[in-house]
């Protein structure tokens, strides 16, 4: 058995990627030691640019961290992938990739889920960001077009209901009618639908 300490770095990327059988004990040092020497930065990166389209975009505007901190929570996050490798069925690299691309679109989605439900609440609706004022705008009748120039938001909104206010938003966020209704506790996952169309029959007349 190879001492992974002592094996040079193309040894250990050797063991990562050619070795579909290495047991689960030398395959946690070979893992360990990768981390130590930065092995898997490159693969780490590799994966975010399979999963983002600009990974220097989504890090500072949708994870808000730097290279330095992603890269060390996928350290961490490959350290806990390696407890559920299965030997034999492929490489753990090829593992590692896979799981990270997954890692990777969860971590973002956890992001912005957690900034649409950050600005749901918004008691000023005209301090919202521009553009989400604008997405506000464009339901499928294409009715609000008719009174942004006459009424602020607030005010325009002023009539509907508040479970109704809130769904609006949650629209012009980007969640499906099904996730608007879990959103807002419904167990009926389909009174999204229901909802949205009430919604916008009301803005309809008030547009008219």
């Amino acid at each position: 058995m190879i001492d992974y300490m002592k094996a040079t770095d193309h040894q250990l990327r050797m063991i990562a990627q050619y070795d579909p059988d290495c047991s689960p004990s030398l395959l946690e040092g070979v893992a360990v030691e990768m981390i130590k020497r930065r092995l898997w930065d490159g693969i780490i990166m590799y994966a975010a640019k399979q999963t983002y389209y600009n990974v220097k975009e989504v890090l500072a505007t949708k994870l808000q961290m730097g290279n330095e901190e992603f890269i060390h929570i996928s350290h961490i996050y490959i350290m806990q992938a390696v407890e559920k490798f299965q030997p034999g069925r492929r490489n753990f690299k090829s593992y590692m990739i896979m799981c990270l691309i997954s890692h990777f679109k969860h971590i973002r989605r956890d992001a912005e889920a957690l900034k649409r439900k950050a600005n749901l609440y918004t008691e000023n609706v005209d301090g919202l960001d521009p553009k989400l004022q604008e997405s506000m705008f464009q339901s499928p009748q294409n009715v609000e077009k008719y009174v942004i120039d006459k009424i602020t938001l607030e005010e325009y909104l002023q009539p509907l209901r508040e479970v109704e206010r809130q769904a609006l938003y949650l629209e012009a966020m980007g969640y499906t009618q099904f996730e608007i209704a879990e959103q807002l506790g419904f167990s009926n996952r389909n009174y999204g639908n229901v909802l949205m169309k009430r919604v916008h029959k009301k803005l309809k007349k008030m547009g008219a």
